[in-house]
Formats: C-alpha cells, structure tokens, sequence
C-alpha cells in the first residue's frame, strides 16, 4: 500500500519497501497518482512513461526505479544531488516531448554558466565544478537512452557533448610510496592506535573503511598460531559515515551498530556488515600479530582506555569509534611532522600489496603515551611490560624520595612537623 502526502508545492509517495520506508518526491499529481498505482499493483521494477510527463518527473522516476537498481549506493546519491540542485532548476516544466538538440543545447549551455553550490562550511564556485558536469551530462544520457528503448525518442540528443575540465592551472604531482617513507612514518608515530592503523592498510591489504572496523573477534593471535606464523583475520565489516537516505536502502541485517552523532545531524558513522560473497579472510604477518598481541594486553590490563561496546581494535577513550575522519586528520599531521611528501593514506594499501613481503619481518615497536603514576605502579607488577617504563629523570627523583621517606622514620617526624608549621 501506498499514500501521496502534498509537501508546499509537491506530491510525496510513500510506500513501504522490503526492508524500508520509501519516499519518493513527484512535481505532478498525475504522475505521484500513476507511482502509487504502480507500487499497489507490484510493478516495481518499471514505470509508466508517456510523452506529455513532466521531464524532472520522469528524471527522478528514473533514478528512484531504475538506477537505484544498477547504481552503487554513492552513486546513487551523487546523481540525485545533481538532479535536484541543479537539473530541475534548468529544465523548469518540460515535457518529455520537447527533448530536441535544440533543448539538449540549450540545456547545456545554462549548465555551463550556472554557479556552483558550496558543499558545508565552503564558499559557492563561480561555475559548477567539472566533475557535477560531467555527472549531469552522464545522467541525462543515460535517462534519454531508456527513453530511446521505450520508443519516445529516436536518437540521444546528450551523446555529442563532452565537458572539459578547464582552467588547470598546475599538473598535479603524484607522490609514490617508498620503503624508506613508511618506514621514516612508523618511526615518527607516537599515537599507538595510528600506528596499528597504518599496519593494518600496509602489510594486511585493507581499506581504510575495513581496518576501522577489525574487532578482536575478527583476529586469531594466540600463542600457538603467532609463531607458526598462521594468524588469520577476517574481514566482513566496514566502518562508515552515511546519511539516513543510504541507511533505509540496505538491509536490516547489515547494520550492526550506528553510533551517535556527535556534530553533524543527517549522518552517522555505522558499523556495516558486508554481503557473503564479499567476506575474506587474509594472512596476518608475525611483526605485525606481535603488535596486535602488546595493544591487546594493554586494554586488557587498563593501561591504554581505549574500550568499545562494539570490541573494536580501534577506537576513543569514550568508546566512540576511530573513524576515517580522524585517522586521515592524524595521518596528515604526522605526515608533516616528519617532513615527508603528501602521500596518501588510499594508495597505502596497493603499495602494501607489493612491498609488504620486502618490508617483513621487521622489529615493530608499538609506541606508549605518556603515563600516570598509576600507571607506572600496574607496570612494574607486570614484568612483561617493564620494557615500556619511560626513563624521567623527575619521576625518579620523586620516587627514589618517597623510598627514603618510608625507611626513616626520622624524615617522616621532620616532614610532619614542618607541614603543620606552614
């Protein structure tokens, strides 16, 4: 079943899918009248088209039955932001009869003076930037070749166009990844979960959206299994931020968790599970297991805060999770704290495909914060990290007068009596 709800000068579909509420937005009753029809009759896979219907109906019809079909989900969302911020401004009231090489040039024309609109927190383009063209123009070809299969137009108007990008003022460097930088990048690293982070994409080939998402369940690093050199982790997860709209187009059964936002309203970073066919599993190196086995005995004794409901390996002391957002703001400042050129965290991991075998085995040492004296007192009763003790010369001044003062009973008297003399 399906209603229509009027919105100002619209008409609102909304009907229930297999796994989500769906609404769907029509500037034609008529046309929001024939979507309900069609959904209530179980035609879902196709919709009615006839040569007097508003194009920008026809445009997000298209979109919301065939593309959502055959289009990933970003790039379903990137082609119904171009249509509404800017398609359906140019195109007004035509009608799908009035598509001609005189309106395809028209079209283009306005397209090709429109102002850019700013994305969040960024000023608008004098023009709209070459990739919303090229995205318009690939939309707008698509949606009249389905129209040409229907039988309403006999040739694309859209195919003898081509966007440029101009007004390129500099050839864009692209820096490799060497040996020698991700090693230089290791050295410089202090922020342990950063540190494991960049493992993980280098010497485990996964994206940064699968190695925010490892939990401890995922990796086998006992004893017995780290130095045979068998340890296993399983990739079934990715950790992303998505809006509401990409969340109601997927499966139930595929969120695991959606954390609170903390800033921004209309998008949540999510834990997603991925579908069958697309679970691995991958070798993980003994440097890199070794690692993996400090950071854990670390969180299990309380020593590093850094526990999450979700038993992520990486995450915030509050338990929120270490989302791309973070890692790449940390990745960039150590990048220029070690004065290395503007690689980039993406090509990381295809570097890593290649190289990771010459780099490993290696000695990997896993960097400790700062401590506090509590700290310091739970790792000298654990001999296994007396290692990760900082020499402080003031500590062990304090340290060394606290000792004193517990064997003399003499220097205990004298500092009580010139305490209650203050």
């Amino acid at each position: 079943m399906a209603i229509i709800i009027k919105r100002r000068k619209m008409y609102s579909v909304v009907y229930e899918s297999k796994t989500k509420t769906c609404w769907e937005t029509y500037f034609n009753y008529e046309e929001a009248v024939a979507r309900k029809q069609q959904i209530e009759d179980n035609k879902e896979d196709y919709f009615k088209v006839s040569a007097n219907m508003l194009l920008r109906d026809y445009l997000s019809s298209y979109c919301s039955i065939i593309g959502y079909q055959i289009w990933h989900n970003s790039t379903y969302d990137g082609y119904v932001g171009v249509l509404h911020n800017y398609i359906i401004h140019v195109i007004g009231n035509s009608k799908i009869k009035d598509i001609s090489k005189s309106f395809s040039d028209k079209f283009m024309d306005e397209i090709e003076h429109m102002q850019g609109i700013g994305k969040r927190n960024q000023e608008a383009t004098e023009y709209i930037p070459y990739s919303v063209k090229r995205k318009i123009l690939i939309l707008m070809q698509s949606a009249c070749d389905y129209l040409i299969s229907l039988g309403y137009l006999h040739d694309n108007p859209f195919t003898d166009y081509q966007v440029y990008e101009e007004n390129k003022i500099a050839v864009k460097v692209n820096h490799k990844w060497t040996l020698a930088i991700f090693r230089q990048l290791l050295d410089a690293c202090e922020d342990p979960k950063l540190y494991v982070f960049l493992n993980l994409l280098f010497g485990c080939g996964l994206s940064i959206e699968e190695a925010l998402a490892v939990t401890w369940t995922d990796v086998d690093i006992n004893d017995g299994i780290l130095w045979n050199g068998n340890c296993m982790l399983t990739v079934d997860k990715k950790l992303k931020r998505v809006n509401k709209e990409y969340l109601n187009r997927i499966e139930d059964e595929q969120i695991i968790t959606i954390f609170q936002s903390k800033y921004f309203a209309h998008t949540n970073t999510c834990l997603i599970s991925e579908k069958t066919d697309q679970k691995r599993c991958v070798k993980v190196n003994k440097s890199i297991g070794l690692v993996l086995t400090e950071w854990k005995r670390l969180q299990k004794n309380d020593l590093i805060k850094t526990r999450c409901d979700e038993n992520l390996i990486l995450c915030f002391p509050d338990g929120s999770p270490y989302d791309q957002r973070s890692a790449t703001k940390h990745f960039k400042a150590l990048r220029d704290k070690a004065e290395l050129p503007p690689v980039t965290l993406a090509s990381l991991r295809f570097f890593g495909m290649q190289n990771a075998k010459r780099f490993y085995p290696c000695e990997l040492v896993l960097p400790i914060p700062s401590l506090n004296y509590h700290t310091l007192d739970i790792l000298e009763t654990n001999k296994s990290f007396a290692k990760y003790i900082p020499e402080n010369k003031e500590q062990a001044e304090i340290r060394a007068l606290v000792n004193m003062l517990k064997q003399s009973d003499e220097m205990k008297e004298e500092l009580i009596h010139r305490l209650k003399g203050l």
